[in-house]
């Protein structure tokens, strides 16, 4: 198989009387070649080729595999939604490999498989192949602990509408409320469904 070497076939058995010569029996890369060999008598008052004065012969360089056993996906844990894109990639790739990815880079939180196609050198070797590669963004913890209730206004009825409101709201968060205000005195009960913006 390929190794970058050269490659030579040659007749074995050759009677001392005759010479040999050679077309097409070296190669370095993989593929399928023809070899001829053309004999002639050394001693030609003497002696006389029986049978064919040449010989061919089909032979072939294998395709060698790359060894891919050291290379794997740079991802081992899950990564957590910033607002940052996040890729993956392989390590360890042999000299002459190159990668082309899909479905290894995103940004928002989900569930992805990676996959890679190769550039490589495609006369002396097979084609090499890892693994889809499944990975996943998980959605981020927003921090409400800060978040409380205040008064808007002065919240002795004068005639003039009154409100509660969240204080603390983190930026990527908005609320929208039911029973946040009034213009009656009175107890009431305020509601707010926090909504993400991004």
């Amino acid at each position: 198989s390929y190794d970058g070497t050269l490659k030579t076939v040659r007749l074995e058995n050759v009677p001392k009387e005759v010479n040999v010569r050679y077309y097409g029996n070296s190669a370095t890369e993989a593929g399928t070649y023809e070899a001829r060999a053309e004999f002639a008598v050394v001693d030609e008052v003497n002696y006389v080729i029986k049978g064919e004065d040449s010989i061919s012969l089909k032979w072939h360089i294998d395709k060698a595999d790359y060894d891919m056993s050291a290379v794997c996906w740079d991802y081992n844990k899950p990564f957590v939604y910033s607002g940052i894109g996040r890729r993956i990639e392989l390590l360890n790739l042999p000299r002459g490999v190159r990668a082309e990815y899909s479905g290894n880079s995103a940004m928002n939180a989900g569930s992805y498989v990676a996959e890679a196609d190769f550039v490589y050198d495609d006369v002396n070797y097979n084609k090499p192949k890892v693994e889809p590669c499944k990975w996943e963004i998980l959605k981020a913890d927003v921090d409400v602990s800060g978040v409380y209730w205040a008064s808007m206004t002065d919240s002795v009825y004068d005639g003039s509408e009154k409100s509660v409101a969240l204080v603390g709201l983190p930026e990527i968060l908005r609320a929208e409320y039911k029973g946040n205000r009034s213009v009656k005195p009175g107890e009431f009960v305020a509601t707010a469904e926090l909504i993400l913006t991004e």
